[in-house]
């Protein structure tokens, strides 16, 4: 019978003092025992360094410091340190399930599957006041295709994908995701070049966490923004790449929009903002026109990586 893959668990954190401590308590009440967990402070204070210590104390997890800003850069700061066939990530507002590390590990039983997406479940809230934002799927899907990722839309608050998957697409790009310019869509894009790459995408319902990341409307506003800003950024680069069925993902998106609908799983604050929304995806879509990308990893290439280079 062949041993279930390990699993090492990756945490990015930065400015809020003791919160991940819930995500990281949640993940060691779990029956199945991760690998690892990584935590990567970008924090301008030591208040979530002082939370921590106690598990670097005891092992629990290994925690580090960087100056770095950025999402995607701390992950793949992090990624790097790990081992584990199957990396996880979640965020440090989130709560996972009880059999969290269990249901992801069962999840890369299928050798096809590259990475996977769970539930990411808003956690109670006061909904006229402000959005918790989520992504609910009721039923599993894989997509096995760059044709099928209209269908694949999940968050990074709740993924996982085989290192080696990491490895084979150069990592997360840095110049997407929280903490930077184009501030989203970090998750989306590995998604695109792991298909891209041949590996398949999974969606189930069998993995999830509680997402607490509560934004009052006008924050809320601001975090959608950034969302259609960096999803524009991300498709245009495909776009310019040549990355198959991209144009019909702008069609897609497109469709939504002016119906009013958004992808059915996902909870985004349905149709509030759309002009502020449209707006910045059209400044996401100019910027990924106008910015340099890596022709071997399809990464964004920045005014610094190319003066090192």
């Amino acid at each position: 019978m062949t041993a279930p893959p390990t699993v090492g668990v990756v945490i990015a954190t930065c400015d809020r003092g003791d919160a991940v401590v819930r995500t990281i308590d949640s993940i060691l009440a779990n029956p199945v025992a991760p690998d690892g967990i990584w935590v990567v402070d970008q924090s301008s204070d030591e208040r979530t360094r002082e939370a921590l210590r106690p598990y670097e104390d005891s092992g629990s997890c290994v925690c580090f410091g960087t100056p770095v800003r950025g999402l995607s850069r701390a992950h793949n700061l992090a990624i790097r340190q790990v081992d584990s066939e199957i990396v996880a990530l979640t965020d440090d507002d989130c709560e996972v399930s009880t059999d969290w590390i269990g249901a992801i590990a069962r999840a890369f039983e299928d050798p096809e599957i590259g990475l996977v997406f769970g539930n990411a479940v808003p956690a109670e809230h006061d909904s006229r006041a402000g959005l918790i934002t989520g992504y609910v799927r009721a039923e599993p899907v894989v997509a096995r295709t760059l044709e099928d990722k209209v269908v694949i839309d999940g968050l990074g608050a709740c993924m996982a994908f085989r290192r080696t998957v990491w490895q084979c697409v150069g990592g997360f790009d840095e110049m997407l995701g929280a903490g930077t310019r184009l501030r989203a869509a970090n998750d989306g894009d590995l998604a695109v070049r792991a298909l891209r790459a041949g590996f398949a995408v999974a969606e189930t319902p069998a993995i999830s966490v509680v997402h607490h990341g509560y934004r009052a409307w006008p924050e809320a506003r601001d975090l959608l923004c950034g969302y259609a800003l960096g999803t524009g950024a991300m498709l245009t680069k495909h776009l310019r790449a040549g990355t198959p069925h991209i144009p019909r993902l702008f069609a897609r998106l497109g469709l939504r929009f002016l119906s009013g609908r958004r992808h059915p799983p996902a909870r985004l604050g349905g149709n509030r903002f759309a002009a502020a929304r449209l707006l910045a995806f059209l400044r996401g879509c100019v910027t990924g026109l106008s910015t340099p990308i890596d022709r071997e990893t399809l990464r964004f290439v920045s005014r610094e990586g190319r003066a090192r280079s």
